[in-house]
């Protein structure tokens, strides 16, 4: 009588462990037959926006540089750039959005021109965030938000967005160029 209860847990366990592992399988068919994917009249794929919300960057830092770099390659960390006021912080921060998205892509030419680098009171980098304007991209080192969010079922992805127009006002107020390399 033992011996049977244990072999039909242990039965159990495994059709439970083979459902979930199997789920990974079929949950993209079930998660599309309950939201599909909305098209254009052209068949291609509308990103939905499921949420937004501000973005604080690494609050542990003192100092913020903006470094610019000419060609689009990642500049080397030699503190140099133009130091953010207190004031211009916040004024950049209030333009990062954490964009969550179902269907959403990224652009393939994220080339950054400009480089928003966060060091804490020891003078040690410890956070990035990349900016470029071509394509309309950003990326935050390390991570400011999980990748992505929802549940099983209705998952979406997770961004890193800014307002573009503030932001560039941002720059140009700070007497720095925003077209870099854009052509």
């Amino acid at each position: 009588m033992k011996m049977r209860r244990l072999l039909v847990t242990g039965g159990l366990v495994v059709l439970a462990l083979l459902g979930w592992v199997s789920f990974g399988i079929w949950q993209p068919l079930v998660e599309e037959a309950i939201w599909p994917m909305p098209v254009d009249e052209n068949g291609i794929a509308i990103y939905e926006r499921v949420g937004e919300a501000p973005v604080r960057p690494y609050p542990t830092a003192t100092t913020v540089r903006l470094v610019l770099s000419e060609d689009g390659g990642r500049p080397p960390d030699d503190r140099e750039g133009r130091e953010l006021s207190d004031q211009d912080r916040r004024a950049f921060g209030a333009t990062l959005i954490r964009a969550s998205e179902r269907y959403s892509s990224g652009a393939a030419c994220f080339v950054p021109h400009h480089f928003f680098r966060y060091y804490d009171a020891e003078g040690a980098l410890i956070g990035e965030i990349a900016v470029c304007f071509c394509c309309h991209g950003a990326s935050a080192w390390p991570a400011l938000f999980p990748a992505t969010g929802g549940n099983v079922l209705h998952p979406y992805d997770n961004r890193l967005d800014f307002d573009e127009e503030n932001l560039a006002a941002l720059i140009e107020l700070w007497g720095l160029p925003v077209d870099l390399g854009c052509r």
